[in-house]
């Protein structure tokens, strides 16, 4: 999918903005991967008519386009190997975030091509799946609970107390997230999920016939737990990681746009931005025509 197609479908932008003049040409350049740097240098113009909200969200929307099309080819080389079909187009048409995509590609291996009789028996029933799962997901967003506990109760830094107990998954923050994260990651912390099962079990009654006969092979509760249960912990955490991570870009590409807004110095000097791969953590420095360090700074 194209990058101006995806931002069409998906409404990233104003419509104003794709019908400015050199509109296509800035799209261009940013679909073939060129940095917004090298655009604020080379090419001011394409970018100082765009506000700079609108900016912003062109530099997500870029993001979140390419990491679905990365998924998009992987998918594509991995079914393709494994049945010899190339997956239809129409398979991803609904696939416009990196949550579809990843659904996709964990419920796409629940159903063997060669167990259809055509592909497009083959794609209503994954679609039926999709359903199935994203309807399990988001209900489980709003109505389920996560257990926070320490991993040895003698041992845990003060500041973790206030995490620990049970907590509405729909009433969780970015920050609270995000020490539970540091938490884990340290082996300081154990988490676990309630989710509301039988609500997800019901849905998935009502639309078992039209996911085959591999399916029925299966048994509901037998599909339940692939498609749903063992899934749904790491695709909770997934989603949370990516509203921290999504928090912190979107800080630093602020910080980024203020200085590609910052009329050129009038003195030999150079300055280098460079965010961390977590997003978490940006390095500044500039030095001048010989070399030497004038100033450097680092922002977490």
């Amino acid at each position: 999918m194209r990058l101006i197609e995806y931002i069409k479908r998906t409404n990233a932008l104003d419509s104003k903005i794709l019908a400015r003049e050199n509109s296509e040409k800035l799209l261009n350049f940013l679909e073939a991967g060129i940095p917004l740097s090298e655009l604020a240098t080379n090419n001011k113009d394409l970018l100082k008519s765009i506000p700079g909200a609108q900016l912003r969200r062109l530099i997500d929307t870029r993001r979140s386009w390419q990491s679905i099309e990365e998924a998009r080819e992987r998918i594509v080389s991995i079914i393709t190997e494994k049945s010899g079909v190339v997956p239809p187009d129409s398979l991803f048409d609904s696939a416009l975030s990196s949550r579809r995509m990843e659904a996709l590609e964990h419920i796409l291996p629940l159903f063997p091509r060669d167990q259809f009789e055509s592909v497009l028996q083959w794609s209503e029933a994954i679609e039926v799946a999709l359903g199935v799962w994203t309807g399990a997901l988001n209900l489980s967003m709003k109505k389920g609970v996560i257990s926070v506990d320490a991993k040895e109760r003698a041992s845990y830094p003060v500041k973790y107390e206030e995490i620990f107990g049970n907590e509405p998954l729909s009433e969780m923050s970015n920050e609270k997230w995000a020490m539970i994260s540091e938490g884990l990651e340290q082996g300081k912390l154990t988490i676990s999920f309630e989710f509301p099962v039988s609500s997800i079990a019901s849905h998935l009654d009502g639309v078992f016939d039209s996911l085959g006969t591999y399916a029925a092979s299966l048994g509901n509760d037998e599909m339940l737990e692939q498609l749903v249960l063992l899934r749904l912990p790491e695709a909770i955490t997934m989603t949370f990681n990516r509203k921290v991570l999504d928090e912190r870009l979107k800080n630093l590409g602020n910080i980024y746009l203020d200085i590609l807004k910052t009329p050129p110095i009038k003195v030999p000097k150079l300055g280098s931005f460079c965010p961390s791969e977590s997003g978490d953590v940006a390095g500044m420095v500039v030095i001048n025509d010989k070399g030497k360090v004038l100033a450097s700074q680092s922002l977490d």
